[in-house]
């Protein structure tokens, strides 16, 4: 038990481990818990040897030598959430061409519905990305706009009729966040939308005054403007994350009830822990997303759940983690 725990980690935790054992008359390493006779202890698990040092056992995700000690002595561990407690998810790519700014996603509706269902979700909301505004002009970008939403009309209605496991569709869009704060999609389309995921896809490149007045302003574009996707925009290993004062922009999204997406695609895993732990602490909002663009990519939400849990997220912070009625008032009207 003492060996796994040691290589579990991290460094931080350890040392604030070990200085409890210390208080509690033991003394603790990779090899063994001893008592003050230098007597082993027998182990076999951690949470035997949280048990003896009379803790809760502390999930692995936040052993970050924070306050979890503290809390473990208090019994006041926060519930994480996990990949059981999620109810839908927001931010997906269909097939559906909406002729699409960047890449369109593979497989059909359908059958990312019916991965939903296999996975008793309540809700899905498809998030393909706007249409070209290059490639199109005003009233083309309307008209595609009110194509999908007609289809998620539609879907909808097959839905309802549906004996076992009906799972409600919203229609949504993943925005881009042009490099002045405006949105790539004209305010009127708003109309067929249930909300929008606005991100950053290019300009990364900004200073940090101006990336924060960028994402605040795209935020205040319109009330379905809900959600700001992958927040910092990076891919790891290859692209870092905007300079932004997310001081500012979590006061500005908690004041705003605008939500912030923990993005479970595997290059990205943003926003990450380390801001999601801050932004927790201004009383924002999350949602857990896979990015997917075809059915098997769903699955990937659960890289979200583990971000989610580095960050200490409860429940009670993931808006997917709520029934569709309660989610329902929550949405722009």
């Amino acid at each position: 038990g003492s060996l796994l725990l040691h290589f579990t980690g991290s460094k931080f935790h350890n040392i604030k481990l070990r200085e409890h054992a210390i208080s509690q008359g033991y003394s603790l390493s990779e090899h063994g818990l001893l008592d003050k006779s230098n007597q082993t202890i027998s182990a076999a698990t951690e949470k035997e040897i949280y048990q003896k040092l009379n803790l809760n056992w502390v999930p692995p995700e936040i052993r970050e030598g924070k306050n979890e000690i503290e809390l473990a002595i208090k019994d006041n561990l926060p519930d994480l959430v996990s990949l059981d407690d999620l109810k839908g998810e927001f931010h997906i790519h269909s097939d559906f061409n909406i002729e699409p700014s960047h890449d369109l996603g593979i497989s059909t509706m359908t059958h990312m519905i019916e991965f939903a269902r296999q996975h008793n979700y309540q809700y899905l909301a498809f998030s393909e990305h706007n249409p070209s505004k290059s490639n199109h002009t005003f009233s083309q970008i309307i008209d595609l706009v009110k194509n999908k939403n007609k289809l998620i009309q539609d879907l909808n209605k097959q839905e309802v009729n549906r004996e076992n496991n009906p799972v409600k569709i919203f229609n949504s869009l993943e925005i881009d966040i042009e490099p002045d704060g405006s949105l790539s999609l004209p305010i009127e389309a708003f109309d067929y939308l249930d909300f929008a995921v606005v991100s950053i896809h290019s300009s990364f490149q900004q200073d940090i005054q101006t990336t924060t007045n960028r994402i605040i302003t795209a935020l205040s574009t319109h009330p379905k403007a809900k959600i700001l996707g992958h927040p910092t925009g990076r891919t790891l290993l290859r692209r870092q994350g905007v300079n932004a004062d997310w001081q500012k922009i979590f006061k500005f999204c908690f004041e705003h009830d605008k939500w912030l997406d923990i993005d479970g695609w595997p290059d990205r895993l943003d926003l990450p822990d380390t801001l999601i732990y801050e932004a927790k602490r201004f009383g924002v909002k999350f949602i857990i997303s896979s990015d997917a663009h075809q059915v098997d990519h769903m699955s990937m939400i659960k890289y979200g759940v583990d971000t989610a849990r580095r960050g200490w997220a409860t429940p009670s912070d993931i808006i997917n983690t709520y029934p569709l009625s309660k989610l329902q008032k929550l949405l722009p009207q």
